[in-house]
């Protein structure tokens, strides 16, 4: 065999090692980048459905003993606010109302629960889709690793070839 024809294919490996060390690697570098930034909103946004679903048990508790206290001084304004919240927690979170009138304590307890329900329900739903994100990123974590080995590989096999022209020419 030639010896140009050795160096000529190890420098064909060399270049194909090169192309898949940068190029193939690279997006996949790059599609891991935008996976680790839709793993970092869907944090943000489960953190956020908690923070939601803390502060509707705390303004529960507040709208029960204003409630009670708007029952007994008979104040229209509170009883006003109280129907405010529960509307406002019926339309954001797509609870339908059995009636208009302004729930009792018990109602509004219920209406809360459905509440943290739904939010717990989005909460499991968006975790799903950050466990699928998480194994997109280990496959391509895993092709990476392949890829780099595979470009060694290469990179060894055409400086071998290149060296062997040496070799060759000395025996």
């Amino acid at each position: 065999m030639a010896p140009w024809i050795l160096v000529l294919t190890g420098i064909l490996f060399n270049i194909l090692s090169a192309v898949i060390a940068h190029y193939f690697i690279g997006l996949n570098n790059s599609r891991l980048a935008q996976i680790e930034e839709q793993t970092q909103r869907i944090d943000s946004q489960i953190n956020t459905y908690w923070q939601q679903r803390q502060n509707i048990e705390r303004k529960m508790e507040f709208i029960l003993l204003l409630q009670q206290k708007g029952k007994k001084i008979g104040d229209p304004f509170i009883m006003e606010y109280v129907a405010r919240f529960v509307q406002s927690l019926r339309k954001q979170y797509n609870i339908t109302a059995e009636s208009e009138q302004t729930p009792n304590s018990q109602e509004i307890i219920q209406l809360v629960q459905e509440t943290q329900e739904k939010l717990i329900n989005d909460i499991d739903s968006t975790y799903l889709n950050q466990l699928t994100l998480d194994k997109q990123k280990m496959l391509i974590s895993s092709s990476n690793s392949r890829l780099m080995s595979m470009a060694l590989f290469l990179q060894l096999i055409g400086l071998i070839l290149v060296l062997a022209k040496d070799f060759q020419r000395n025996y």
